[in-house]
């Protein structure tokens, strides 16, 4: 017989153990990480085209190399938006001038403001000579392409576009490093496990001393389990910095007082406060046990939600990509905390980090009224660009709330916050509501939604967000049992709704309104003997609600009509009318979402395009359709079989939205629709979505209609090699060899777990097992950050609040860049050259009375404004940018005073003078002043 005492010693020894395994494990990661071979040197700035690449016009990037070596480049190119027909040659050569690597391809295989990347055959070792990069094109004018460029010089080495030197550099990465890695790091894991086997040891051993006390005053049990949390987040975070100073090579490594000041930093400080949650989590579940924690959470997982909501937002923790202003503006001067606690930035989310935080943000200075006078330096309707106005439509934006009432860092917060956390909080709920009340549905709910590469690349969490809040308190609701409980559930679903309406994107919100409608009809259906149940003043409370949301969207359409006029004026994206047509590869290329964190697409797309949710489409639909069929049958033979109203219901729009995204439909239904508002290639991403809702139902609901194995194996086997197929040809060779093989068996599994006759614990523990890899991956996406010091707190930031508060009316340009102009207005200076989310006709026009070039500036725009001593002219550089050449005697017409610029101006005019008021790390303010 096993005494108690000694079954608990050895629990102790097994839960010490599986400490140490995923010590060891976590440790060797970070040191893989830390020490890799490779690192990237970038000039991120994307600011403006250096010029069409023809046979008259090559580009020539000198480049200085401090590595040991160089394997790979990137070069970020532009196509005009247009399918161009010609070759482009990019050369790398050494100081002689010798070519060292060359490549020619056709430029219809770019896509258009993506990066490509350029692999050399073998690594090349540098020896300190200069090298360089040579762009050169077969191209006529008119049919070549571009690279983008920054506005300045930024890096060692000149840039040349044809015979003419120009003052700025590439926008390029280059991948090189020394002899880093593990071997390095080892001794360093040694002596961290000598400390750290102790430790455990006596944490472990102080715990079950202290297991009496704590079993008879429970707060003494969760004190205790918040402290040790606390010293393990501390402690990864420790090690974490410790690895990554030993890495780098740094020399604070060697003195002691410097790297104490390091490690003990306020941004580790804060880095371990934001792990707390983390550190709680590990430590109950090596002490308490999986099953016990995971009963705690599941019972309290609304209260942990609205817990880690409060932590986080007093240490003011954002997911935007804010933090990419730091390498940008004054990139030497800041403070840690304008960098990213944790993960990297992700430029090609420009329309979360240039448009929307920077025009959120301005209204700190404009103020929540009705008009915000600082985005295009003119007159603005406050809840159309920003969603900030504070009013009856506000509460159509509930998480907004937090710039009312705590200011615009703690709004930001509250506001990313609440998305991420209520996305996933929703997601399970919903998961768990289709899969028959499954904790492991729940789970797929959030591995495949609220964490799905879709889901994050596109930061559209609000818009989920607000369709599952609807569906799943309209799904409570019918369930509550007291009258109070239904009335809340009955406001937050008219919220929800609300949410999901206030989000203005139609070509996302169509098709998915049409999969709100079949899920609310089922569950209206499935519980339609609890809603004939439902009393007087029950009806009384859905009246209300209903009421409540009709009033609330009055207000908010009133609020946006002259918005929506505007838009539907314009050229782009107003005159668009679509009727749909093929557009499922990307529904296809599933195979290959769980790579975009890690790796950039370079050719055929992007990241965000690329992302979508890991259905296993077309899969789900097939399986919806061959369980419908064989129910029919069953009822057929007995009238008391019951039909999955749910798949039928799901079914309905899915068919629908694979026609339009198929062969499309005619033009007058689409009208009659609304999907003429829509795309194929925006509608597809939510038949995908129907598509994991599917899934998820039938892997929890199949019962008696799951395939045989071997059937299973091969029908989920051709889907992932046709996955593999249709992700090659969208992005060629962005896949490895290695990383194909390994999703292919993991998919495999995880298809055959949902879908074959595997024994329930086998088929949960594969389940669980995705999910886990899902959700981690999910979190490599979205970076962490404290604040907005990167956006606000800069210098020059300081010194354009200090301008714009001393003369409020003056306009600003921000010079030969789309980055100056919101970043101008993101501190309280009206810019003409920030972001026409409606075209500023009453200025373009004043420009052009003549509307030569209407058709370039009637749309939406990013503005990029140079100088010129001849006439005005307006060059559309892509379907979403235009460039503004401003005569020097048209300056007067724009109201302009002052130019912010990352360059130093030279004017070559007789009628303008620029005075210099500020210049600092790479930032100049210019005071324009006319001598006629």
């Amino acid at each position: 017989m096993i005494t108690e005492k000694r079954l608990t010693e050895k629990k102790t020894a097994v839960r010490l153990a599986a400490c140490l395994a995923a010590l060891v494990i976590l440790l060797f990661c970070a040191a893989e990480l830390f020490g890799a071979s490779y690192f990237c040197t970038e000039q991120p700035l994307c600011e403006s085209p250096v010029g069409e690449i023809t046979a008259h016009s090559p580009v020539l990037q000198e480049l200085s190399l401090s590595a040991e070596y160089i394997d790979c480049f990137e070069l970020c190119f532009g196509t005009y938006g247009r399918v161009n027909d010609a070759s482009v040659t990019v050369e790398l050569l050494d100081s002689a001038g010798g070519t060292v690597f060359a490549e020619t391809f056709l430029v219809s295989s770019l896509a258009d403001n993506a990066y490509r990347a350029f692999r050399l055959s073998s690594p090349l070792a540098l020896s300190g000579e200069g090298f360089s990069l040579r762009i050169s094109s077969d191209a006529e004018a008119g049919e070549g392409v571009t690279l983008w460029r920054s506005s300045s010089d930024r890096m060692e080495g000149s840039l040349s576009y044809g015979d003419e030197t120009v003052n700025a550099d590439l926008a390029l990465r280059l991948y090189h490093g020394g002899a880093k890695g593990f071997a390095t790091v080892l001794p360093w894991l040694c002596a961290l496990l000598l400390i750290l086997v102790p430790l455990a040891v006596f944490l472990l051993r102080f715990c079950e001393r202290t297991k009496a006390f704590c079993e008879k005053h429970p707060w003494a049990d969760a004190a205790l389990t918040v402290l040790i949390g606390a010293l393990f987040s501390f402690l990864a975070v420790f090690f974490a910095a410790l690895l990554y100073v030993k890495a780098v090579g740094s020399s604070v490594l060697f003195a002691p007082l410097s790297l104490l000041a390091y490690v003990f930093s306020p941004v580790n400080a804060v880095r371990a406060l934001v792990l707390l949650p983390l550190g709680v989590l590990a430590f109950a579940i090596l002490f308490y046990g999986a099953r016990r924690v995971s009963d705690f959470v599941f019972e309290k997982r609304w209260l942990i939600t609205l817990s880690v909501l409060g932590l986080w937002v007093l240490c003011k923790v954002n997911f935007s990509n804010v933090s990419i202003y730091n390498g940008i503006i004054q990139p030497h001067l800041g403070d840690g905390l304008m960098s990213p606690l944790f993960g990297q930035t992700r430029p090609i989310r420009s329309d979360e980090w240039l448009v929307d935080m920077a025009q959120a943000v301005s209204t700190k200075f404009a103020g929540y009224g009705r008009f915000n006078e600082i985005l295009r330096g003119t007159s603005n309707y406050n809840l159309a660009a920003t969603g900030l106005y504070f009013s009856l439509a506000a509460l159509a934006e509930p998480f907004n709330f937090g710039f009312y009432l705590f200011g615009t860092e703690y709004g930001v917060s509250l506001f990313w916050c609440a998305a991420m956390l209520f996305g996933i909080a929703l997601s399970f709920e919903f998961g768990y509501i289709i899969s028959d009340k499954s904790r492991v549905g729940g789970l797929l709910g959030i591995a495949l939604i609220a964490l799905s590469p879709f889901h994050l690349w596109w930061s559209v969490c609000d818009l989920i967000v607000g369709a599952l809040g609807f569906l799943v308190c309209a799904y409570y609701c019918v369930h509550a049992k007291r009258f109070l409980h239904r009335c809340l559930l009955l406001a937050s679903a008219a919220f929800s709704a609300l949410y999901f309406v206030a989000q203005l994107y139609p070509a996302w919100q169509v098709p998915f309104v049409y999969i709100i409608i079949a899920l609310f009809a089922w569950i209206a259906i499935e519980n339609f003997d609890r809603l004939k149940a439902f009393c007087r003043r029950d009806w009384i409370a859905v009246g209300v609600a209903v009421a409540a949301f009709g009033v609330i969207l009055l207000a908010y359409v009133l609020e946006i009509r002259e918005y929506s006029a505007s838009v539907l004026s314009t050229v782009y994206p107003g005159e668009r009318f679509e009727t749909g047509g093929y557009a499922l590869r990307k529904n296809f290329s599933f195979i290959e979402s769980f790579l975009l964190p890690f790796k950039d697409i370079t050719a055929g797309s992007n990241n965000s395009e690329a992302s979508t949710f890991f259905s296993l489409y077309p899969l789900p639909t097939l399986i919806a359709v061959y369980v419908l069929i064989r129910q029919l049958a069953a009822k057929k033979k007995d009238s008391t079989q019951r039909l999955d109203v749910f798949n039928i219901a799901l079914l309905i729009p899915t068919l629908f939205l694979t026609v339009y995204c198929t062969v499309g439909i005619p033009a007058w239904l689409s009208k009659i629709t609304l999907m003429s508002y829509s795309p194929a290639f925006r509608a597809t991403d939510f038949l995908a979505f129907a598509n994991t809702l599917l899934l998820i139902r039938n892997t929890s609901r199949l019962n008696r209609y799951r395939l045989r194995l071997p059937v299973c194996a091969v029908a989920v086997g051709a889907v992932l090699l046709f996955s593999l197929r249709e992700a090659e040809k969208m992005c060629p060779s962005y896949m490895t060899v290695l990383y194909a093989v390994l999703i292919f068996a993991t998919a495999l599994a995880f298809g055959v777990a949902c879908f074959s006759r595997l024994p329930e614990k086998l088929r949960s523990g594969i389940l669980v097992g995705f999910c886990a890899i899902a959700i981690g991956v999910g979190c490599f996406v979205s970076p962490m950050n404290a604040g907005i010091g990167a956006l606000t707190e800069k210098p020059v930031a300081l010194k354009l609040q200090e301008i714009s508060q001393n003369d409020p009316e003056a306009k600003w340009i921000g010079y030969d860049s789309i980055i100056l102009g919101q970043y101008a207005v993101a501190n309280g200076a009206p810019c003409i050259t920030s972001v026409n989310y409606v075209p500023n006709m009453a200025l373009w026009q004043t420009l052009d009375p003549d509307g030569v070039y209407n058709e370039v500036y009637n749309r939406y725009a990013h503005v990029v404004l140079k100088f010129t001593e001849g006439e005005t002219v307006f060059t559309l550089l892509t379907p979403d940018s235009m460039q503004l050449e401003l005569s020097y005697g048209d300056i007067a017409k724009t109201g302009v005073k002052y130019i912010l610029s990352q360059k130093l101006i030279e004017e070559n005019s007789s009628l303008v003078d620029l005075a210099l008021l500020y210049a600092e790390d790479g930032a100049y303010i210019y005071e324009i002043l006319f001598l006629k």
